[in-house]
């Protein structure tokens, strides 16, 4: 009885460790200092044209700020407590994104969360038609000054040549006095699509989101964890049922 005991709890740790493990779990890249370091040998697209976006609290922190890359002297960066915040800009041509590089803010550490999460990265082809490539989550940056960090959207397949980053809700911590968002910088990392992926068409659908491999948003996670979390359970009291039965006999 006592060795059926200890092999049911043995078996239950494993099982439930086993569960937790397969979770994806969402965290922040390593930190970098240049956007180099967090391009990793990517195609960072640094030359564009901005077209427009949300007002900040002074020139230097005015939207256009984030994507004015040789403007950094004086650490510009979007500072707003006006909603949405956005930006849009356009380059040469059309890209795939691969990867999202995000700069966090100089008080970053002591205002944290100001980023937010729930932005999206969307793509077009006209202007007007947009595409989401990307949902962004508190867990894409850690709370530091000035650093670089990347998030990979592997699964995105179609090229765009417009993009606009866009949020109607603001992430500062609780606690802040104003909901305010603050931006470093954003850099897209691409490629120009094969000549065969033109030749199918990339497409503007204009409302369909591309997936991404590392995009497991946090309502993804929690529905996983309480499906999980209810297979736990009922395997316990299977376990537990069983263990005293066996007592019994």
């Amino acid at each position: 009885m006592k060795k059926s005991k200890v092999l049911a709890i043995i078996l239950s740790i494993l099982f439930i460790t086993t569960a937790f493990m397969a979770i994806p779990v969402s965290a922040a890249s390593e930190g970098f200092d240049d956007i180099a370091g967090a391009a990793g040998g990517k195609n960072a697209l640094m030359s564009l044209e901005f077209i427009d976006g949300g007002a900040g609290f002074n020139e230097k922190e005015g939207s256009a700020s984030i994507v004015e890359y040789d403007n950094k002297a004086d650490f510009p960066k979007y500072c707003t407590d006006q909603l949405p915040y956005w930006a849009e800009w356009k380059y040469d041509q059309a890209y795939v994104v691969n990867r999202i590089i995000l700069q966090t803010g100089n008080d970053s550490k002591q205002s944290p969360r100001r980023m937010g999460d729930g932005w999206t990265l969307s793509g077009s082809n006209d202007g007007s038609s947009w595409t989401v490539v990307y949902t962004g989550k508190e867990t894409d940056v850690e709370n530091e000054d000035d650093m670089f960090y990347f998030v990979d959207v592997n699964g995105n397949k179609e090229a765009y040549q417009y993009y606009k980053l866009y949020s109607e809700a603001a992430g500062s911590a609780e606690g802040q006095d104003r909901n305010l968002i603050q931006y470093g910088m954003i850099v897209l990392c691409g490629d120009v699509p094969a000549a065969d992926d033109e030749a199918s068409g990339s497409g503007d659908g204009g409302s369909s989101a591309n997936t991404s491999s590392n995009n497991d948003d946090g309502g993804s996670n929690m529905i996983l964890l309480i499906v999980i979390g209810a297979i736990v359970v009922v395997v316990i009291v299977i376990v537990i049922v069983l263990v005293t039965r066996k007592k019994k006999e």
